[in-house]
């Protein structure tokens, strides 16, 4: 999977291990924020997995190798959570990492479709309703609450649909054989 610059720093921050889970330094578990209707668990899907290894930097495009201003990934890396509240960011990563994967999955290799589950969709959506928690409470990060709303309802669609999902995934097992 070739991305941006600003995207493969992004993404490239996050440690997962072999079972999706997110790798932290155990200065930073503690947990900044504790939402009343939501539990987050910080972890990505196998897909996110096998999408992570794959992931190389664009580097035909040297000069103009970053993310659009309005776009979510630009958001974050231009604000001040990483440093002001890494677990958040973290998080962000987490979700943004699910995001790039199924949509890698979609357009480019539709095999790894059939390793995604309701549960991946459901930890996805999970996270992004924490993270919407979070940043509704605060002003400056009211568009980032937002942004991580719609991408529970577009999730949700997505989830509804998994069967379809897997079906793409098979029908390309069934043309050119397992990649």
């Amino acid at each position: 999977m070739i991305v941006s610059a600003d995207l493969y720093r992004f993404i490239g921050g996050l440690s997962v291990d072999g079972t999706g889970k997110v790798i932290e330094n155990e200065l930073d578990k503690k947990s900044t924020y504790v939402s009343k209707h939501f539990t987050p668990n910080l972890q990505v899907s196998q897909v996110s997995i096998k999408v992570k290894s794959d992931i190389t930097l664009d580097l035909n495009n040297v000069y103009n190798n970053t993310s659009d201003p309005n776009s979510l990934v630009y958001m974050l890396q231009h604000s001040t959570l990483a440093v002001l509240v890494p677990d958040i960011y973290r998080y962000c990563q987490a979700v943004i990492l699910d995001f790039c994967s199924i949509v890698y999955a979609y357009e480019s290799e539709p095999v790894l479709l059939m390793d995604l589950t309701t549960e991946d969709f459901d930890n996805t959506i999970n996270n992004c309703l924490y993270l919407a928690d979070y940043f509704s409470g605060k002003d400056e990060y009211s568009e980032l609450a937002s942004r991580f709303t719609e991408a529970v309802v577009k999730l949700g669609v997505l989830k509804n649909g998994i069967s379809e999902l897997k079906a793409i995934g098979k029908e390309t097992v069934s043309a050119y054989g397992t990649v």
